[in-house]
Formats: C-alpha cells, structure tokens, sequence
C-alpha cells in the first residue's frame, strides 16, 4: 500500500491482515507523511522510499517484488492513485489502467479524451470547454484595454 494517509488506512491494513495476506507500506515516512502508529503496527513492513519520486518508488518496490514478490499495489490515498498504477503497470499486475487513471485524475487529459471521443467532434462542433495552454492565456484583468483606473 502506498501512503495510506486516510483515516481508513489502518483498518484496510487490518482487514487485509484477517484475511491473510502480507501487507507492506511504501512511505516517505516524514512530514505530512509520517506513518501513524496505528497503520504502523498494522502493517508487516515498512518500505522507506520517496513516495513522491516515481522512479525511486518503482525501483524500491520493484527491488522487494523479486525477492518478496506481491499480489496488488494499492493507494492509501487519492494522491497516489497514479503513482500506484504506474507501479501496478511497471510490475506486470492487476490494476487500474494508467491511461485510465490519467484521465479521471488530470483534466485535461479528460477533456481531450471527451472531446476525441464525442460526437459533437464528428458532427464538426467544437467542445464546450477547452484547456488553457501558455499559448492560449488571456491576459491579466489589469492590463485590459477596458481597464477601469
């Protein structure tokens, strides 16, 4: 489980626990990621790797697969949704898709998934939203021409 920082945390850990299966936390560990010390309990081991570094995640988890190897990656939180994807994906597990997940945790990878797939496209309408892009910032209220002083 990676950075299982909810409050449900322990007590997925746990019933993972009752139902026999091994559950290994993948945390930073500090800060706002500090392991309560219920989930620590909980849990049969702690890996201590920079959960916000893809590819340190990927290698420490990966590392501890060969010699340990597991059965699912799951998010402890909504943060690491992607992160643990990847890391499903990269170990050749089941789990949510990357693209998948790319598209319901990035807006506008969303939208131009809605409007490739909508029908408003094929009939030649534009999409009713659009993403703001550097190229397509409007500029500040303050240097409108309409400005009042």
């Amino acid at each position: 489980m990676v950075e299982p920082a909810s409050s449900g945390g322990a007590t997925l850990i746990g019933v993972a626990a009752e139902m026999g299966l091994r559950v290994v936390v993948a945390t930073a560990d500090s800060g706002d990621r500090r392991l309560s010390d219920a989930v620590r309990a909980a849990a049969d081991s702690v890996l201590t790797v920079e959960t916000n570094d893809q590819a340190a995640l990927e290698a420490a988890v990966l590392e501890l697969h060969r010699t340990e190897p597991f059965e699912a990656v799951l998010s402890g939180s909504d943060i690491y949704v992607t992160a643990t994807a990847r890391v499903a994906a990269a170990l050749d597990l089941p789990g949510l898709p990357v693209a998948t997940v790319e598209r319901v945790r990035d807006k506008s990878v969303m939208r131009a998934a809605v409007t490739e797939a909508s029908s408003f496209r094929s009939a030649g309408r534009p999409p009713r939203s659009r993403c703001r892009t550097p190229e397509r910032e409007r500029p500040p209220a303050a240097d409108h021409p309409a400005r009042v002083p």
